[in-house]
């Protein structure tokens, strides 16, 4: 008896893969829903032929979401008219209304989170003082129209960990640690990067509206001063705007990369351990510090008062988890003068 794996981003199929291979699992089943972005498509379905699948269902893109929401609600009919029976059900998302009507009407033994970046933290955090992963309210209205066509409204099964992170249990929950053990098994072992650039981690920080465009560019300014003449990789994140990447590369010694696999492939991928990493928040100096032991990082920081309200909130939590997870401090960035 296989599993279920529930999946909506490229990180979230690396984690299936991992489960896949740790629980053995041949006769696994995947969801897919997908996404505007041709990108995150793309990067999935080759993430996926890693594995032998019993089947992978889609769940296509629509601009309205009704239309997406009646996929969703066809596939749960499905699910629950057939008795589908799994080992464990994946979960990527408890926030998605898609996942939990899809999983919430699916027979298994056992839920687990699979790692989506640092919402893994809000997952357990909410799951130890709500005893649920996603403590929203539904709409009244939704519920009772679910319950007319005979399906269930949420998710009752405790939620298990599949994860990465050094988390600890909370009563009657398995959290399952892992290290990128298949990951690290398609490629042979990397050698170590001895080129002098400085590879600096991206992200779409303006995009989300975290931080000003203006400011943004002037951090860099400062990242390009604080490693002198050294030459900077900047390694974008897939969802940055191209317009502001062709800005930053106009930054002297500063050249711009964007990979087509998640950066823990590339890097594997590539035959590279990268002899540094540097760069703002971001998921992958948990990841990557997890598949190269004691790989040096440089963490920056963002002054508070140049963090948008809507992203004040998030920037904490992220030093927070990262002071626990990885036990390094922020550096601050020097603005050039005339900046600060």
């Amino acid at each position: 008896m296989g599993s279920l794996y529930f999946v909506e981003s490229p990180f979230q199929v690396i984690n299936a893969l991992e489960a896949a291979s740790y629980f053995k699992d041949t006769d696994g089943v995947v969801i897919i829903r997908r996404s505007s972005e041709s990108e995150n498509n793309v990067q999935m379905d080759r993430l996926l032929e890693k594995w032998k699948w019993r089947s992978v269902l889609n769940i296509p893109y629509h601009q309205n979401y009704f239309i997406t929401g009646l996929k969703a609600l066809w596939m749960a009919k499905q699910m629950a008219r057939m008795k589908c029976a799994f080992e464990r059900a994946f979960q990527g998302i408890f926030g998605s209304g898609c996942q939990n009507l899809v999983v919430g009407n699916t027979s298994f033994r056992e839920l687990y989170h699979l790692d989506d970046g640092a919402y893994t933290f809000e997952v357990q955090e909410n799951f130890l003082q709500y005893k649920n992963p996603y403590p929203q309210p539904e709409s009244a209205l939704k519920n009772l129209f679910l319950k007319s066509l005979g399906l269930k409204t949420t998710i009752t099964k405790p939620v298990n960990l599949f994860t990465c992170f050094r988390i600890n249990p909370g009563p009657n929950q398995k959290i399952i640690r892992h290290n990128f053990e298949f990951l690290k098994s398609l490629f042979p072992t990397p050698r170590e990067h001895t080129d002098e650039k400085i590879l600096f981690i991206g992200g779409n920080w303006v995009e989300f509206d975290y931080l000003k465009k203006d400011f943004y560019f002037n951090y860099l300014l400062g990242v390009r001063r604080m490693f002198g003449d050294k030459k900077i990789v900047y390694i974008a994140h897939r969802r940055e705007d191209e317009r502001n990447l062709e800005s930053y590369a106009r930054i002297p010694g500063f050249s711009i990369v964007k990979y087509k696999h998640p950066l823990e492939y590339e890097f594997l991928a590539q035959g590279i351990r990268p002899s540094r990493i540097v760069g703002p928040y971001s998921t992958v100096f948990f990841t990557l510090t997890q598949i190269f032991k004691k790989l040096p990082i440089t963490l920056l920081d963002f002054p508070d008062e140049e963090v948008s309200l809507s992203g004040r909130s998030r920037i904490q939590h992220f030093r927070r988890l990262f002071a626990e997870q990885l036990e390094t401090e922020p550096v601050r960035v020097e603005l050039p003068p005339g900046n600060e």
